[in-house]
């Protein structure tokens, strides 16, 4: 491998590279919730399924991350009109389970959080043993959750509730997800 390259690369595929072969691995993911930057993967399931998405409306856990005027005013028509964004699509596959969306965009926290460390165990896999992997990764506050219709899709459904339970986890019920509490996320990532 030549040296001093620069390798940019999709971190939801396999690394076209042999083990222990990388020195430094620098990377900033989405933070969850926040962005919609209309990128796509597909993670878990069966890569050999003919998939059959059922896409869904996921809006961001705060509408205005993109510091834009106007954010907060108005309804969400108002503010699609306004800043050209609206709700990113996402979902499962009837067949295999398989989900299709954006990193950072995951109907869940743990579901974000098991993606990153599938990531993570295959940057380990190319790092030597020698090697540094830094992690920018930022913390976001619980929304209210309401951004997120109501779908057919029982495992949507059964995605966005906490421990099977019959509504959203958002709402206040004593759980962990509060609204306006910081969701530590840094620190969930770094103990998984």
């Amino acid at each position: 491998m030549e040296l001093d390259k620069i390798i940019q690369h999709d971190v939801t595929k396999p690394f076209p590279l042999p083990d222990q072969s990388i020195d430094v691995v620098i990377t900033s993911p989405p933070y969850w919730g926040l962005r919609d930057y209309g990128i796509k993967s597909i993670f878990g399931g069966d890569p050999n399924c003919k998939h059959s998405f059922s896409e869904y409306n996921a809006k961001l856990v705060h509408e205005n991350r993109q510091n834009l005027d106007g954010g907060t005013i108005g309804n969400d028509e108002f503010r699609e009109k306004l800043h050209g964004f609206g709700t990113a699509k996402a979902g499962f596959c009837s067949k295999c389970g398989a989900w299709q969306g954006q990193l950072g965009l995951e109907p869940n926290p743990q579901m974000f959080i098991d993606h990153l460390v599938t990531i993570c165990q295959e940057i380990k896999r190319v790092l030597k043993k020698s090697g540094s992997f830094y992690l920018n990764l930022g913390d976001t506050y619980c929304g209210s959750g309401r951004g997120y219709g109501s779908s057919p899709d029982p495992k949507w459904e059964k995605a966005r509730c906490d421990n099977n339970k019959s509504k959203p986890s958002w709402r206040y019920d004593g759980g962990w997800r509060q609204p306006k509490q910081l969701m530590l996320m840094p620190s969930r990532v770094a103990i998984a």
